[in-house]
């Protein structure tokens, strides 16, 4: 994982934060294909990954005095990867679920903006543009709003 590749100094072991904001990219379409090759749900592939990251994360390296860092997950995905409510909320779902589990720090950046995108999936300010072609279709990057919020 990116943690086993820090670009950190040696005498700096461990940020202080650590904000992991992949929630998009777990529920992308190659995250989809990756958990029916190994037959898996998606929620089953996002809950491993994520539950991975994080006991990573707060392991302590071997010989390093400095704790490990606050830990936060942003739940940034606001796709239309799945086309169904119960799927395009797995990486909500699971955040939600990991977070109170090992009492780590999450925000949901989607919670706050859901209303407003699904309530006129035309908006592309804080979602992606899902017309932009002028036809539905599978978006999953966000615009500039949510890079700006």
């Amino acid at each position: 994982t990116i943690w086993d590749y820090s670009i950190l100094p040696d005498e700096i072991p461990y940020p202080d934060i650590l904000i992991n904001g992949y929630a998009t990219n777990d529920m992308h379409y190659n995250s989809v294909q990756d958990a029916i090759k190994r037959n898996v749900t998606l929620e089953q592939s996002v809950f491993e990954l994520s539950q991975s990251f994080i006991r990573q994360v707060l392991t302590p390296k071997k010989g390093c005095g400095h704790p490990p860092p606050l830990l936060l997950y942003l739940d940034d995905y606001m796709g239309n990867e799945q086309n169904e409510i119960r799927e395009t909320m797995i990486s909500s779902r699971v955040i939600h679920e990991l977070s109170g589990y090992y009492g780590i720090g999450s925000i949901s950046y989607a919670d706050v903006v859901r209303d407003i995108v699904y309530g006129d999936t035309r908006e592309w300010w804080f979602s992606s543009n899902w017309y932009e072609k002028g036809d539905y279709e599978r978006a999953v990057h966000p615009h500039m709003g949510m890079h700006i919020r």
